[in-house]
């Protein structure tokens, strides 16, 4: 793969990544004002963001978990 074609291929994976992101986020708005109003929307995108954050050091625990397999 030449240097074009990979600038390309991360520029075009990051606009996916944050298209995502805004998904995320505006769902998990949506889903707060209708679960608890205005107040709710600040909550649920910051438990969004809490999850994107913790995420990537919960994730291999709940796998394994998931599995009953050991470390």
């Amino acid at each position: 793969m030449n240097a074009a074609t990979w600038r390309k291929h991360k520029l075009l994976n990051l606009l996916q990544s944050v298209a995502l992101l805004a998904a995320m986020a505006g769902l998990l708005g949506v889903l707060g004002w209708i679960v608890a109003g205005e107040g709710g929307v600040l909550w649920a995108i910051g438990a969004g963001i809490a999850l994107v954050l913790l995420y990537p050091s919960i994730s291999p625990a709940l796998v394994l978990k998931l599995y009953n397999a050991r470390e």
